[in-house]
């Protein structure tokens, strides 16, 4: 596990259960009681917070640990992390193509 790899799931797994529950950052930090500065570091990860500050703001989000630590996400991410190397290893007009026919798909898949 990269050194960060942790921390970037959790910042996407709090936006992606934020969003489910149709919140703005500014309300999940009401409910949490922290700052929307603090949600918003979280979500970009910009800085590290502590297991306190997580356990508010999924008890925030109102689900379980459990649900929260969902794993199937985490293995949809390695793929992910697989592509990306992939697609690094391409030439860079190569690689432009390729990220524009990727946009041009996920827009139409909508």
């Amino acid at each position: 596990m990269k050194h960060d790899q942790l921390q970037e799931y959790i910042s996407l797994r709090i936006r992606e259960c934020r969003k489910e529950k149709k919140l703005s950052q500014e309300k999940l930090s009401e409910m949490a009681g922290l700052g929307i500065k603090a949600i918003q570091n979280i979500e970009t990860q910009k800085y590290d917070f502590k297991i306190q500050t997580l356990e508010k703001v999924i008890g925030a989000l109102d689900i379980s640990v459990e649900d929260f630590f969902d794993f199937q996400f985490s293995e949809n991410a390695v793929s992910l992390e697989t592509l990306s190397k992939n697609i690094s290893s391409l030439s860079n007009e190569k690689q432009q193509k390729l990220i524009s026919s990727f946009n041009e798909i996920t827009k139409n898949m909508n």
